[in-house]
Formats: structure tokens, C-alpha cells, sequence
């Protein structure tokens, strides 16, 4: 029940004891009280941060997905944009006696004055802009270990997605970014800020600490920090006990800004299908249903053929995306 109460959302799911069992209940509220438990009995808020841990990197992997469709669904608008003025403009420039005889002006008009025709002009060259979010990690008082501290230069990538988590990052000097994909990357500038934390919480309980890490950490500038070895956090925890406290509110706040980039970026999405996606699908299965009764005249084939291929990948893609935005509604997903 650790993640429900510290998150203050209701429980999820029920907890039923099967057979006689002693449990300790820790209040979580007033936070005092739960600080001072974590203070003097440092093993149990490990235990809490791994589950954290995992929750958060689940949620994380989620967002990461979402990102990916949200580029390649605006990477297909973009692309079905250009090839339905292609069409169209392919259609203009056929013969005066062709179009008179084949396609009367008035159907490439009404083309024209479809909500596809405005979209695809107003998309046609427009650059995929970055989108920036800044959110604050566990912020702790760097400990005074200058044998830990190392110096990184900006560009260094110090975490790489992919990766075995075996250091732990506490920024002294300096900001990075978490890159999560091309166009969305979070920043961090706070001094005492944990960095890396995830896949290292995990790999302390796992069989084979082989957990990887979920994204890049990048140097946006020149960056001191406190580097902990994985075979050194446990010891390091238990001498600043402090720090298992901070970190796991860190984590808790982390995970709870998360999920609301998650649903913000559902929520984009969705408005995606519902405009841009459906404007797509609509004029191209228009175009290509103008375009039947002709496909067999090469004048007129190459553009049917288009509009009909555009139309079925749009609507693949309206598929694919409808299932990735309704999936894993809760917090555990």
C-alpha cells in the first residue's frame, strides 16, 4: 500500500492476509512522524524507495512509448500532408481536355476546400519544435566527500539509456538533461539533485544487478557531482541517513510528476487523432474514392494508388495509437 498512500490516491487493489501474519503499520501522515520512522529504521524506506523504484521506471518506460508514437504519428501527418498536395498538384497540371473529360474542376475544388487541403499548408514545412520540462529529483545536502566528487564536461552523456545502472549521481555544479527522445527532454539544474537512481535502487535487490537505465543524462554544462558506486550505496546510506528520507520523497514527487506528464502527453495525443489524424484519414479515403472509377487510367492511377496507401497507414496508426492512449489507465500501469 506504500505507493497509493504516498501518493495520496486511493488504493488499487486489496491486500488480503491468507494466513495469520504480523504486519507494522507506518502512518504516512503527519510526514514528520513517517521521516523519523525512515531515520531510525533506514532498511524499511529502502525497501519502500525499491518499490518506488520500479513503479516509477514502469511509468517511465510508458511515457518513453508515448513520446516514441507521439514523433512517428507527427512524422505520418506531416509526411500524408505533403503527398495529398502532391496529388492534388499532380491533378492540376494534367491536360485541360484529360481533367474536362475524366475529373470535372469542381471535385478537385471541393478537394481544396477540404479541412485536409488548410492542414497540409499549414504543415508543410513546419519543424518538429523540442519540448522542455523541468522536475526536481531527491534534493539532498551533498555530503563533504570530495574523494567521490568527479568533474564531467558539458556534452558528456553520464548515464546512456540501455545501460547497467551501477552509479549513483548527487550534482554538486552544473545542469543536465534527460533526453527521453527528440523532441522532449527534462532538465535539471538544482544542486543536491540524485541523479541515476533508478536502475541502482533496483540492481541493490536484483538476483543479477543487471537493471538498465531508462534514458540519457547529458551535460548541458560543465557539471561537478558525487559519484557512489552500486557495491558502495548501502554503506553510504546507512552513514547519511538523511538521505534515504530525502530520496524517497524525491521519488514520490518524481513519480507523481510522471504520471501527470503521462496523461499530459495522452492527452496531446488523443487531440492528434481526433484533428490532425482523422483530417488525414478523411481526405485521403475522399481523394482515393474520387480516384477509384479511374485507377485504371495511368493519368489518374499514381495518384489513387497514393491516396489509397495513405489511407490504410493512417488508419493503422489511428488503431495503434487508440490502444497505446487507453492503456494501463491506472497507476500501476
Amino acid at each position: 500500500g506504500e505507493i497509493e498512500a504516498l501518493l495520496k490516491m486511493p488504493q488499487e487493489v486489496s491486500v488480503i492476509a491468507l494466513s495469520p501474519a504480523d504486519a507494522e503499520i507506518i502512518p504516512t501522515l503527519p510526514q514528520k512522524m513517517l521521516d523519523q520512522k525512515l531515520l531510525t529504521t533506514p532498511a524499511i524506506g529502502l525497501k519502500v524507495c525499491v518499490s518506488f523504484a520500479g513503479q516509477l521506471k514502469k511509468s517511465l518506460e510508458l511515457f518513453t512509448n508515448l513520446l516514441g508514437m507521439q514523433v512517428a504519428l507527427d512524422q505520418l501527418i506531416q509526411n500524408s500532408c505533403r503527398t495529398y498536395l502532391n496529388i492534388i498538384k499532380e491533378l492540376e497540371s494534367k491536360p485541360a481536355s484529360v481533367l474536362s473529360e475524366k475529373l470535372s474542376k469542381d471535385v478537385i475544388e471541393r478537394f481544396k476546400s477540404h479541412e485536409m487541403f488548410s492542414q497540409s499548408l499549414a504543415l508543410e514545412n513546419t519543424v518538429p519544435s523540442t519540448r522542455s520540462s523541468s522536475i526536481k529529483n531527491c534534493i539532498i545536502r551533498p555530503p563533504a566527500s570530495g574523494e567521490k566528487v568527479q568533474e564531467f564536461a558539458e556534452g558528456t552523456c553520464i548515464c546512456r539509456k540501455g545501460t547497467p545502472g551501477n552509479r549513483l549521481f548527487i550534482l554538486i555544479e552544473g545542469s543536465v538533461e534527460v533526453v527521453f527522445g527528440p523532441i522532449s527532454r527534462i532538465l535539471i539544474t538544482e544542486p543536491g539533485t540524485t541523479i541515476g537512481e533508478l536502475a541502482v535502487l533496483l540492481n541493490l535487490e536484483a538476483k543479477i544487478p543487471n537493471i538498465q537505465r531508462t534514458a540519457d543524462v547529458v551535460c548541458v554544462t560543465k557539471v561537478k557531482a558525487l559519484v557512489i558506486g552500486l557495491e558502495e550505496v548501502s554503506e553510504f546510506i546507512t552513514c547519511h541517513p538523511e538521505l534515504i528520507t530525502r530520496l524517497l520523497h524525491g521519488i514520490v514527487e518524481r513519480t507523481r510528476s510522471t504520471m501527470s506528464l503521462i496523461q499530459q502527453t495522452r492527452t496531446e495525443l488523443k487531440e492528434r487523432m481526433d484533428s490532425r489524424l482523422r483530417h488525414c484519414l478523411e481526405g485521403h479515403h475522399e481523394l482515393g474514392k474520387a480516384l477509384l472509377p479511374l485507377s485504371k487510367d495511368y493519368h489518374f492511377s499514381r495518384g489513387f494508388e497514393l491516396a489509397a496507401q495513405q489511407a490504410r497507414s493512417l488508419f493503422e496508426r489511428y488503431a495503434a495509437v487508440k490502444e497505446l492512449v487507453e492503456q494501463g489507465q491506472g497507476i500501476f500501469h
